[in-house]
C-alpha cells in the first residue's frame, strides 16, 4: 500500500497519479490525487484500463505524462523492468515512481506468488548507485522504493542484473540505507513535483 507516501506529495491533490496492478482497489480509492489512472488484467474492483500493462502503456499518446507512478503489476523482472521503462517515457519532469515488492523478506518469497524476483532492478540500481543515486528504499513493506525524477534506464545496463541470485542481493543491500516509514514520508514531503 502506498497511499500514505502518495498522499505526502506537496500538491498530490492536483498531481496526475497512475496505478499499475490495482487488485482490490484499497490502495487507489486512498490516494488523493485529482487526476487517477489504474491499470490491471484481472482487477477485483473497477479499473481505468483493465489488460496488460504492456497494453496500457502501447494505447498511450506519446506525450501523455503522470506525476505519480505506483508499480504493483506483474513482479517477474522482466515485467518490471519494463512497466519501469515504460513508466519512465511517461513521467512528468520531476515526477516520481514507486515500487512495490523490491525488497522480499526471505529468499521464498521471492518466487512468483509474492514478491517475485522484482529484486534484480534494485540490484541494477545499487550497482550503479554512483551515477543513480536519488532512490530511497523502506525498511518494511517489501522495500517500498521510492525514485526521484528517474534517468531512462536504457535495457542494456539494467538487464544484465536480470540473473542476480537472490543472495547476492541480500549481500548487495548492505550497501545502502533503509528508510523507516517517518522517514519516507519526510522524503516525499520534501519531493517538489512541478505538473
Amino acid at each position: 500500500m502506498s497511499h500514505y507516501l502518495v498522499n505526502e506529495l506537496p500538491g498530490i491533490e492536483q498531481l496526475r497519479y497512475l496505478e499499475l496492478g490495482i487488485y482490490d482497489g484499497e490502495n487507489f480509492k486512498l490516494v488523493r490525487a485529482q487526476f487517477k489512472t489504474s491499470c490491471d488484467v484481472e482487477p477485483k474492483w473497477r479499473a481505468t484500463f483493465v489488460g496488460t500493462t504492456d497494453a496500457f502503456f502501447a494505447q498511450l499518446t506519446p506525450n501523455a505524462q503522470f506525476d505519480a507512478i505506483y508499480i504493483d503489476a506483474c513482479h517477474s523482472f522482466s515485467f518490471v523492468l519494463r512497466d519501469f521503462n515504460n513508466s519512465v517515457a511517461h513521467l512528468a519532469p520531476r515526477g516520481v515512481i514507486l515500487c512495490h515488492d523490491l525488497v522480499p523478506p526471505t529468499e521464498a518469497s521471492s518466487d512468483g506468488a509474492q514478491c517475485g524476483d522484482a529484486y534484480k532492478l534494485l540490484v541494477g540500481f545499487i550497482a550503479n548507485v554512483s551515477h543513480y543515486s536519488d532512490f530511497f528504499v523502506q525498511d518494511e513493506d517489501h522495500g517500498l522504493t521510492l525514485f526521484r525524477a528517474p534517468p531512462l534506464p536504457p535495457a542494456s545496463w539494467l538487464s544484465e542484473y536480470g540473473t542476480v541470485p537472490y543472495a547476492s542481493f541480500r549481500s548487495v543491500l548492505t550497501a545502502i540505507p533503509l528508510y523507516g516509514v517517518g522517514e519516507m514520508q519526510r522524503i516525499a514531503r520534501e519531493t517538489r513535483i512541478v505538473p
